[in-house]
């Protein structure tokens, strides 16, 4: 075959599976989904040596992580909390033991029922409720942290490993390159200069193995620290598929679910309440009360009294005012910060959401590029030993391979993790549905 006749025919191979791919990829569903990304041995296999699942290491970090325990502790702190100031509402008991004039002692008890505090009481109330909620909603915001970096450091581990394989056949292809015109250069074949690229492109790809192995071992050392035990393997994980048939729905869910919205609508309680809490200082307090003494009585002392107390302490000044004035400030600025949240968690969902659909767009012309260029290597080579092809055009090629390769793991590693992102921000990733493996 003709060298011009060769390119023009590769040519147009590559033009109709263009246009076949991007027809496949509108016309019908990605097939990477349906495949496992890596590896040939079975994910049982895999499972039955230790390997672990990424479902398995979300378990894991979800039930195991000391962030998610400490924000649990705070909710049931913030429970306490509440219940002891739905407790202001009853009755407070009083004991006063005291000595008086000429050594005389007397005690007394008295309770005090409070019987309008301008709003002051239920303020205080509903502000540790929205605590509450807040506290709560914190848990929930941990657990989507911890998740969303256990993804993202289950797929870098599975991208890594995946390209430090690429790297070490790149390393044993470029090697069998440079023997090759190692022997041809030795033999005055070919210029000693064919052999210095060769070098050059061997030591190149040695270079790259290096950094994915440094790049595995990274995003390990980050995932054992998210579950909390060693990682001797991974299962090749498979794309999520979302429950969702349009970008909306993905939305509504995003946005019903999300912890942050949540937390700052309770915060936004909280400022009311301590508003309320803040006006309740221009009015007095009424409670009525019961005291009775014990022991000697002075002069004009009753011996037991029911009274009703009122109470106004407006603090110094106008500082009344001023603290109504900031609390409504403060309600105000955080009404602006949930419509930012709910502003930045939209945009987050469509970056996501784009990524995705990029990646579904890209995987399956990928596939096919990688297939349609794995035997080119091969046939430069012949081509080069009949004058054909230059040796710059072999490695070249060999060049064009690894990187088709290194794409293709790069856009199924972008479907994985895009995907598991979405479902986590949706709340499709419980800790119900997440059951600890170790039982």
């Amino acid at each position: 075959m003709r060298a011009d006749g060769a390119s023009t025919t590769l040519l147009n191979f590559f033009t109709f599976f263009g246009v076949l791919a991007a027809a496949a990829v509108f016309g019908t569903s990605v097939s990477a989904s349906e495949q496992p990304l890596v590896g040939s041995q079975s994910a049982q296999a895999l499972r039955d040596k230790g390997a672990m699942s990424l479902p398995d290491a979300l378990a894991l970090a979800l039930h195991t992580h000391p962030l998610i325990a400490s924000r649990e502790g705070e909710y049931q702190a913030a429970q306490g909390e509440l219940q002891a100031t739905r407790w202001s509402r009853f009755p407070t008991l009083a004991v006063n033991a005291q000595a008086v004039a000429n050594s005389a002692k007397q005690r007394s008890a008295s309770v005090s029922q409070p019987l309008w505090t301008g709003g002051r009481l239920s303020g205080q109330v509903d502000s540790a409720t929205a605590f509450r909620d807040m506290a709560r909603a914190d848990i929930d915001d941990a657990r989507q942290i911890v998740l969303t970096d256990t993804a993202n450091a289950f797929v870098d581990l599975e991208r890594s490993e995946r390209k430090a394989a690429i790297a070490a056949a790149n390393v044993r292809e470029h090697q069998r390159l440079y023997d090759i015109i190692q022997r041809r250069v030795e033999a005055s074949t070919s210029p000693d200069v064919d052999a210095m690229l060769a070098l050059a492109r061997l030591s190149y790809s040695k270079s790259q193995q290096l950094q994915f192995a440094n790049a595995r071992s990274i995003a390990l050392a980050q995932l054992e620290q998210l579950v909390g035990l060693p990682v001797p393997a991974i299962v090749p994980p498979r794309p999520l598929a979302l429950g969702y048939e349009t970008f909306t729905q993905l939305q509504v869910a995003v946005l019903a679910y999300s912890p942050q919205l949540k937390r700052l609508t309770s915060q936004q309680s909280g400022l009311e309440a301590n508003l309320k809490v803040a006006k309740s200082a221009l009015y007095p307090q009424v409670s009525l009360g019961y005291e009775r003494r014990f022991g000697e009585l002075l002069f004009a002392q009753e011996r037991e009294q029911i009274y009703v107390a009122i109470d106004f302490q407006p603090g110094a000044g106008l500082s009344s005012r001023a603290t109504i004035s900031a609390a409504g400030a403060r309600k105000r600025a955080a009404a602006h910060s949930l419509v930012a949240a709910r502003r930045d968690l939209l945009r987050q969902v469509q970056t996501t959401w784009g990524e995705r659909d990029l990646a579904l767009l890209q995987v399956s012309p990928s596939e096919r590029l990688v297939a349609a260029t794995s035997e080119v290597v091969d046939s430069y080579l012949r081509q080069y030993r009949v004058g054909r092809k230059s040796w710059l055009d072999v490695l070249n090629a060999q060049r064009e391979v690894v990187q088709a390769e290194y794409t293709l793991v790069d856009y199924q590693s972008l479907l994985l993790g895009a995907s598991y992102r979405l479902a986590i921000l949706a709340g499709d990733l419980t800790s119900e549905m997440l059951v600890d493996p170790r039982g």
